[in-house]
């Protein structure tokens, strides 16, 4: 709970998830409440371990309060499930769903409400998927294999799996998960020359510009540097931070107010020149497809660099 505090705003779900257990086992009677409710009172705790205390609490706070700010936030819109590949999203949610009513039907009420709220959460937010497929599905799978495994009258191929997956468990429970480990072995020596890990891992040069990184870096380190929020925030990893930029996706940090101003530029909207000249830029770093591409030579910005992604212009003398 510490280390996730120190690196994560969602830190507080560990409280929550722990006083959800806690709950329902109180509610039954069950004593196992006792130590489920010790561990969420620690976990609550231990997110006060950090560097700025119970600010850290206060700015998520503040944060999630600010409908003007999450507004303008991509990740925090809905996800739009019309884009290709989608489709794997959608059957995931089916079986979320269908978990969520199993486990109320099973008698397992805190999985059933943890499912349901990582549900409402990603239908909400784009930033909640990734949490229903890594915690609400597994989840839900676990109520609709124990569904098929009481199950009557079921197809035989059914039943056929239901047993398996039943035996599966009894065998894992005695081998405590050790079985896995040669088999994980076994598909790192049979894979881990090949193509699929021979690759780094890395920024995707598409999306990236990766190969504008070394024309930036020869940049004087006075350089006044215009970037969008996204190449920002790669170019703070690809130089450690010793490249300043001047903005980034830690959009809370910044305020809705900068945010606001900020996107006038990019989208070359009435009042975007003012903000140009306010930052007083030396040298810009655009994505191919923006507007500023075409509204910068006409300023007498000139092109000293370019990839697949971006151009780097440089202030001319207008």
């Amino acid at each position: 709970s510490v280390l996730w505090a120190n690196m994560h705003a969602s830190f507080f779900l560990g409280t929550a998830i722990f006083a959800l257990y806690a709950g329902e086992k109180w509610l039954r009677g069950d004593l196992a409440w006792k130590p489920l409710g010790a561990f969420a009172l620690l976990s609550f705790v231990a997110g006060f371990l950090n560097p700025y205390g119970w600010h850290v609490h206060q700015h998520i706070i503040n944060y999630l309060q600010n409908k003007e700010l999450l507004s303008r936030i991509g990740e925090f819109q809905t996800f739009n499930f019309h884009v290709a590949g989608a489709e794997a999203l959608v059957v995931g949610m089916v079986l979320v769903a269908a978990g969520i009513a199993l486990s109320i039907e099973q008698g397992n009420f805190a999985r059933g409400i943890l499912c349901l709220v990582l549900f409402a959460g990603a239908l909400r937010s784009a930033r909640g998927l990734p949490l229903l497929v890594l915690v609400g599905l597994p989840l839900a799978l676990a109520s609709i294999c124990r569904a098929l495994e009481n199950a009557k009258a079921l197809p035989p191929f059914v039943q056929g799996i239901a047993k398996y997956n039943a035996n599966l468990s009894k065998m894992d429970s005695r081998f405590r998960g050790y079985a896995l480990v040669p088999v994980l072995l076994l598909l790192l020596v049979l894979f881990g020359q090949s193509a699929v890990f021979a690759k780094a891992a890395g920024f995707p040069e598409s999306l990236y510009p990766v190969a504008l990184s070394a024309r930036i870096e020869t940049l004087p380190a006075e350089a006044r540097l215009f970037s969008t929020d996204k190449f920002g925030g790669y170019l703070i990893y690809r130089f450690a931070g010793s490249r300043k930029v001047f903005f980034d996706g830690r959009s809370d940090y910044y305020g809705s107010d900068f945010l606001k101003d900020y996107l006038l530029i990019p989208e070359v909207k009435p009042g975007w020149e003012a903000q140009w000249k306010r930052w007083n830029f030396t040298h810009a770093l655009v994505p191919k497809d923006s507007t500023l591409t075409e509204m910068l030579p006409l300023k007498g910005w000139r092109q000293i660099g370019k990839d697949e992604t971006a151009i780097l212009y440089e202030k001319g003398s207008q």
